[in-house]
């Protein structure tokens, strides 16, 4: 039987810090801002935390906590309750799934791997839009929206990187 636990492999309490961020960017994404080019595409910047959260959390509560933050964007960007949710955990797997391969590679692969992945998210979500009557996507806006998410990766993704190589410890004299 597994016990519950919410640290990272390396026993860091800083295992909750990438769920902040990708609650802060789901927030920060509703945040009107008058570029009309973003009205039509998703930053994606949450995923960035998510990937790490995949690659490095080994909490049992982390499945728990993707779905919930899935449901707030849904509540947040008023679309139908536990369509990102989903969206969300089948990332998480999706990365899960891969994790032997990416946890130890080179940044550069990582990134690949998060394009790859971002793609095939953003197009499974085309595919429920396309099927869901109250929706309507539209394929380019989809694509560009997982390219932007592969180019801005590197911003959101370093410090994840970096928080892991330089843990904080205020014990620790």
């Amino acid at each position: 039987m597994s016990s519950l636990h919410t640290g990272y492999a390396t026993g860091r309490s800083s295992a909750w810090f990438p769920f902040l961020i990708m609650f802060l960017f789901c927030l920060l994404e509703q945040i009107p801002h008058g570029i009309r080019l973003f009205n039509f595409i998703d930053l994606g910047m949450y995923l960035a935390p998510l990937y790490f959260i995949a690659l490095y959390n080994e909490s049992d509560v982390a499945p728990f906590g993707v779905l919930g933050l899935g449901i707030l964007k849904d509540l947040l960007s008023e679309t139908p309750l536990g369509y990102w949710g989903i969206l969300f955990c089948l990332f998480f797997i999706m990365i899960g799934v891969q994790r032997r391969g990416l946890l130890h590679s080179a940044f550069r692969v990582q990134w690949v791997g998060f394009g790859i992945m971002a793609f095939l998210l953003y197009l499974v979500a085309y595919i429920i839009s396309l099927i869901h009557p109250v929706m309507s996507s539209a394929f380019l806006s989809s694509i560009l929206s997982a390219l932007v998410s592969f180019i801005l990766f590197p911003l959101a993704y370093l410090p994840f990187l970096w928080m892991r190589a330089y843990p904080f410890h205020p014990d620790m004299d």
